[in-house]
């Protein structure tokens, strides 16, 4: 990864808007200014994950609920099931890569 040069102050995010005002919501939910204002303060804090409405947790926690069930039902945890994690795959093929 380039550290240096033209990529030296990028930075990455995922922007969560929720419902703002726009042309497109016909001017309904929070006044763009407003939200533009709260992404503004998140991205020069450095945060990732930028976000504005709060009652999105409310909707997040039906859907990470919904998942969860999936799971439950149709891919239960078990002992070993960590071969197929990708992140600990990855960390195992640098390993793996490095010896």
């Amino acid at each position: 990864v380039e550290t240096t040069g033209a990529l030296a102050n990028l930075a990455l995010g995922v922007i969560i808007p929720g419902w703002v005002a726009t042309p497109m919501t016909r001017g309904m939910g929070m006044d763009a200014d407003m939200f533009a204002a709260k992404i503004f303060a998140q991205m020069e804090a450095g945060e990732y994950y930028l976000v504005g409405h709060s009652y999105n947790m409310v909707r997040i926690a039906e859907r990470q609920a919904g998942i969860a069930a999936a799971y439950a039902r149709y891919a239960p945890r078990y002992e070993g099931d960590d071969e197929f994690d990708v992140q600990l795959f990855a960390a195992r093929a640098m390993t793996a890569r490095s010896e």
